[in-house]
């Protein structure tokens, strides 16, 4: 099937857009709370605000990428559904 490949591609870019942001959170995420240890800095929100800083650099810097290939598959994928009904 037809919709097989595109099932697939969607997993797929799931995947990469949320995967990147969300590893490299948790990368400066651990590295501030390993700092926060070592000088027994105990402020909660410094945690939160590094990794929503990363977020935003993610963001701001693959952000035309994410939405350029978003649109492309949003349109191949609308294109196919004139083979919807075909076997």
């Amino acid at each position: 099937m037809i919709f097989d490949t595109y099932l697939i591609k969607a997993f797929f870019y799931i995947c990469l857009f949320s995967g990147i942001p969300l590893i490299l959170s948790s990368i400066t995420g651990l590295l501030v709370s390993v700092i926060q240890a070592a000088t027994q800095v105990q402020e909660q929100s410094l945690g939160f605000l590094v990794k929503f800083i990363t977020i935003s650099g993610v963001l701001a810097l693959f952000g035309n990428y994410f939405i350029s290939e978003m649109v492309q598959f949003i349109q191949e994928l609308l294109g196919s559904l004139v083979f919807l009904g075909r076997g």
